[in-house]
């Protein structure tokens, strides 16, 4: 290895152009592998995730929608057709969190159901999650913090649970920390703190929303009962929205809405239906680059070898077998490979995110997050 390293830095022009090409073509296929893998591959950190679908409403005239009023949803959640074992509600805002008298600092807050954590099967790493009891009207303002934000921010304060925190100046107390696990079911939302949707009025500083028939801005996703046709939980729950979308006051459009179920297992499928296709083309031109790259490597090293016959006969000739200089040769081959690579991973990280850039005006602003994992 010592003699590889050696041979490598004699010839730093080509070692330079090999490890930069290398570098260049692993990081940009693993960049936009990453970004494949968190919008088409990676599955929500939560119990059978595959039971899992989103509700979306559609018409001919404005397309597909993913937001719904909280009067449906509180409909659904009470009375859930046949084939739903569970539902929740969720949505996402900014807010000025205060600790302790500390300095305000800009937080995402997620705003959900108090069927949250059950739905999703997921149990808090300490204290509890949220009940049907803290999603109503008088009960006391709570939240869970998301365990990044309880490590990055409080340094993992063991004794977090039974704190106050405040959120744009109404106190809530901690009652838990998410798993280290659990991230949430938005590929573009991580969130720092979640609160019960009672709270949304006070959190986001508007007027509350419980009661509008018409104002659309919840997420709701639920699950599936084993053998459950989807066709029919669909025709279900179009049939309630429309119901309640036109009494007492017909809605011109609203006997043109149709209640879709999408796939929830990987976050929001809007996203992964305008990404899917341009994303596997750029895979597919960054193999083409990749091996490109590899062609253009390899003819670099066999120059190389080529223009060492001299110095391997010499090799030769004093005793060394022909396994030993293949060996030689890979290791120096090796040592160029694991630089190109470790610096290939290093832009990847830098890449994925200015790719996630680029794809925000096709996700409609949406900052997608490209977590990095074992694929």
């Amino acid at each position: 290895v010592r003699s590889g390293l050696r041979r490598v830095r004699r010839s730093p022009v080509l070692a330079t152009a090999a490890i930069l090409s290398i570098a260049i073509g692993v990081g940009a296929n693993v960049a936009v592998f990453g970004l494949i893998n968190a919008v088409l591959l990676r599955l929500a950190p939560v119990r059978d995730p595959a039971s899992l679908v989103t509700l979306a409403r559609s018409n001919d005239a404005s397309g597909l929608g993913s937001s719904f009023s909280f009067p449906f949803f509180a409909e659904v959640r009470d009375s859930p057709p046949a084939g739903i074992t569970g539902i929740l509600a969720r949505a996402t805002v900014g807010a000025n969190l205060i600790i302790a008298g500390g300095e305000p600092e800009r937080v995402t807050v997620e705003l959900v159901s108090g069927s949250f954590f059950d739905v999703l099967g997921v149990s808090p790493a300490t204290g509890r999650g949220f009940i049907a009891a803290d999603d109503i009207p008088g009960a006391e303002p709570v939240a869970v913090l998301s365990d990044g934000y309880w490590r990055r921010r409080l340094g993992g304060d063991s004794q977090i649970v039974g704190r106050s925190v405040a959120l744009n100046g109404v106190g809530f107390r901690v009652i838990g920390v998410a798993p280290r696990t659990f991230d949430g079911v938005d590929l573009a939302t991580h969130p720092d703190v979640r609160v019960p949707l009672v709270h949304h009025a006070a959190v986001a500083g508007m007027a509350s929303r419980l009661d509008n028939r018409g104002e659309y801005w919840l997420q709701i996703e639920g699950r599936l009962a084993p053998g459950a046709a989807p066709a029919a939980v669909a025709a279900a729950l179009t049939s309630r929205f429309r119901t309640l979308a036109t009494a007492p006051v017909p809605a011109t459009d609203a006997q043109d809405i149709q209640i879709q179920l999408l796939d929830g297992s990987r976050g929001r499928p809007s996203i992964q239906r305008r990404l899917a296709q341009p994303l596997l083309v750029l895979w597919s031109l960054g193999a083409v680059a990749l091996l490109l790259v590899c062609l253009n490597v390899a003819n670099l090293l066999v120059g190389r070898t080529v223009s060492r016959q001299q110095e391997l006969a010499m090799r030769a000739a004093l005793g060394a077998g022909p396994a030993r200089l293949a060996a030689q040769l890979f290791v120096e081959s090796g040592v160029i490979v694991l630089a190109g690579s470790g610096a290939g991973l290093w832009l990847a990280r830098w890449g994925a995110n200015a790719l996630a850039a680029m794809a925000a005006p096709v996700t409609g602003g949406v900052m997608l997050l490209v977590p990095f994992d074992g694929r």
